[in-house]
Order: C-alpha cells, then sequence, then structure tokens
C-alpha cells in the first residue's frame, strides 16, 4: 500500500489505512478508490493542517453494506467530525419540522460514539466529514471570545460523548456542494478546501456561540446514554409490537416529544422507521441462516398475510424473500 505522504503521522492516518484494506484497496494520493467488484466511486481524506483535515464520501455499492459511524480506527485522541450529507437521505431529515431541500442539517459528533450504519445498494452516498482534534479546537478558537471559550471547555472536557445538530441555510449548502465539487476533481486547489472548510466550521461553531448554554449540552448529550437504553428496549421487541412510545416516554422520564426528539439524533430516523428497518433486517438475517420458513418469518414479524411480508421486505432489500440468496454483508468504518 502506498506510503501516506500528507497523512502519514497524523491521527486520521491509522483510520484511513484501515478502510483501504476492509475495502480490498489501495490509498493513491490520499484517495481510496471502490473496487468494481463491490460498487463505484471514491473516497478522500485531505489534511488541511496539522490535526485538521476534510473526509469526503462519494459512492454506491452492490450490496447492502453496515459500517461503523463515527469511529475511528485504531481508537485515536478524541476528535469531532462535522457532517453534511448532500444526497438528502433519512439522516438529514428531521420530522419535527417540514424540510426544505435548501437547507442543510449538519452534525457534530465526538469521536468516542458508536453508532452502527446502513448504506443500501445502489444507493448514492455523498457525504463531507470535516474533522479535528481537541487540540487543533483549543489554539483555534478557544480565545476567540469569552462565549467560545466556554463553549470549547463544554466540548473538550467533559467526559459525555457530543452530539450536536444545527440547520444551515441555502448559502451553506451552497458551499458545501461546492466543496464536493472540487473534491470530485482529479486536480484541486487546497486553498479552496481549506477555505470552504473554515467558513462551515467558522458558522457553524457561531451558530453555537448563539445559542443558550443549557440548550447545548442538552441537545448535545443529556440524553445520549438514555437513548441508547431505548434502543435496547426496542431491539428487545424486533419480533414482537413496538412498545408504546408514550409508555416508553414515562418508563425513561422523559417528554413523549423529548424522546422522539433525541431519538431522531442519535439514531438518525424516528423509533418506528427505526423498528421497521431492524425487524426486516432481523427478518433477512432469519431467511439467510435458512432454518425458518418465509410464512414462519412473517408470523413472527406480524404479518398476516405472506405477501405483506414480500412486499414491505422487497422495498427494504430490492428482492422478494424468495429470491434472496445468501450473502454476506461488506463491514467497513466511515
Amino acid at each position: 500500500m502506498p506510503i501516506l505522504n500528507k497523512l502519514d503521522g497524523s491521527p486520521f492516518a491509522a483510520y484511513f489505512s484501515n478502510l483501504a484494506q476492509k475495502l480490498g484497496s489501495e490509498i493513491t494520493d490520499d484517495t481510496i478508490d471502490i473496487p468494481s467488484s463491490i460498487g463505484s466511486g471514491y473516497i478522500k481524506n485531505i489534511l488541511l493542517e496539522e490535526n485538521f483535515c476534510v473526509r469526503y464520501f462519494n459512492l454506491s455499492f452492490k450490496n447492502d453494506t453496515s459500517f461503523d459511524l463515527f469511529t475511528e480506527f485504531p481508537e485515536p485522541e478524541l476528535m469531532y467530525k462535522l457532517i453534511f450529507n448532500l444526497d438528502n437521505g433519512d439522516s438529514i431529515k428531521d420530522d419535527s419540522t417540514d424540510f426544505n431541500s435548501n437547507q442543510l442539517k449538519v452534525l457534530l459528533y465526538s469521536t468516542d460514539i458508536i453508532r452502527k450504519g446502513l448504506i443500501r445498494k445502489n444507493e448514492d452516498f455523498r457525504r463531507i466529514i470535516i474533522i479535528f482534534t481537541t487540540e487543533w479546537l483549543i489554539e483555534n478558537y478557544a480565545e476567540a471570545s469569552i462565549k467560545m471559550d466556554s463553549l470549547v471547555q463544554d466540548l473538550s472536557t467533559k467526559n459525555k460523548s457530543t452530539i450536536i445538530t444545527e440547520n444551515f441555510d441555502t448559502q451553506n449548502r451552497f458551499i458545501a456542494t461546492q466543496l464536493a465539487n472540487e473534491l470530485d476533481r482529479k486536480i484541486y486547489a487546497q486553498i479552496h478546501l481549506k477555505t470552504a472548510s473554515f467558513i462551515l466550521l467558522n458558522d457553524f461553531l457561531n451558530k453555537l456561540v448563539q445559542r443558550n448554554r443549557q440548550d447545548i449540552l442538552s441537545d448535545q448529550t443529556l440524553h445520549y446514554e438514555t437513548m441508547t437504553k431505548v434502543e435496547e428496549k426496542i431491539m428487545q421487541s424486533i419480533n414482537q409490537k413496538l412498545p408504546n412510545l408514550d409508555q416508553l416516554a414515562i418508563e425513561f422520564n422523559l417528554s413523549l416529544s423529548t424522546l422522539k426528539r433525541h431519538f431522531r439524533i442519535v439514531y438518525g430516523k424516528n423509533i418506528y422507521q427505526y423498528y421497521q428497518e431492524k425487524r426486516m433486517e432481523w427478518g433477512k438475517v432469519q431467511l439467510e441462516k435458512g432454518d425458518t420458513t418465509i410464512s414462519e418469518i412473517a408470523t413472527q414479524l406480524g404479518f398476516y398475510k405472506i405477501n405483506n411480508f414480500s412486499i414491505a421486505f422487497k422495498k427494504y432489500f430490492g428482492v422478494l424473500p424468495r429470491e434472496l440468496k445468501h450473502k454476506n454483508f461488506i463491514h467497513i468504518n466511515t
């Protein structure tokens, strides 16, 4: 595998090397080309300055592909990822508002969060991630203002994971799209990448500064651990009826709106969508094992008619249950 000239020795190098190995590819000019046997597209990881880089995904896989979201491998120092989804997938929709295609939902995560994700087969996956270390954040923003200093300290010294969301307007969406278009080129001006990345990050942090501090702390991590317990409860009911949401909220001492909002923040979709997706995935696993009939799986998932189960299954996986052949998911880290 070629040596990572710019990334070598940086906190981002190990992750990118591991990702190339997982995909069965090599790194050339800070780029991993997706092998044609599994899909198309590429992943770029550009070091813009020490402890600060921009990562770009523009790809599609031939099969459903699971991945670990947000984590770096192997685990380095704590980092932050500012994620821009440019494909208008579920991960940038917000069920609490009417989604405006000119808006861009942006998420800031710390890399101590572990969460599984799934890229559907033949689905366009286009994402920009601005990544920086705690050290970089302190050096560049701690002295900007008293309020910014307080925010940086909250992000860098607390012992809880960070999850913060913001809506960006048309102008920021345009900048993010231009940054992606620049990265689509084989030859690009690094100064353009750095300028656009700094503008997007600066605007995001400025938005945070304008928010109430308690609102920020609540929005980012107050309910993260609780949401993982809610998710565990839902997973225990995959082949049963979805737990009553009002009762779930009472059980975890939350209002129903808080439960719904924070579940969406942590898992990228509303509770019902998540539950349905996991049910279909459970059914797919049972089919691949070959120990259970389609009729039995449909019944366990609460479908009274096999045809209804088949329609729902095809909606998720593109094939009917009877057409399904044993396929292993490709596991990668992103």
